[in-house]
């Protein structure tokens, strides 16, 4: 083999510090894809999708203050005296 090894004895530290660097690039490049496909995946829905499931939400939380014995709003029973 007659060319150079990449980080043997007769690299310069000029070309590792190249490799690192485009190394740490293609990394950040591969969190800012994924991090990009999470967004698309919260935030990219369609009005119909939000409007559904915004509807979803409220149903399953309005069933689940019917299932309460006391509600929030209720005003406190009286006190015997």
């Amino acid at each position: 083999m007659a060319g150079k090894r990449p980080f043997g004895p007769g690299t310069r530290l000029s070309e590792k510090i190249g490799h690192l660097r485009r190394f740490r690039k293609q990394k950040a490049r591969r969190d800012k894809a994924a991090a990009a496909v999470d967004n698309r995946a919260r935030h990219g829905r369609s009005k119909a999708e939000k409007a559904r499931d915004k509807a979803e939400t409220t149903r399953d939380q309005k069933a689940h203050e019917g299932r309460l014995l006391t509600s929030e709003t209720d005003p406190e029973p009286p006190e015997s005296s």
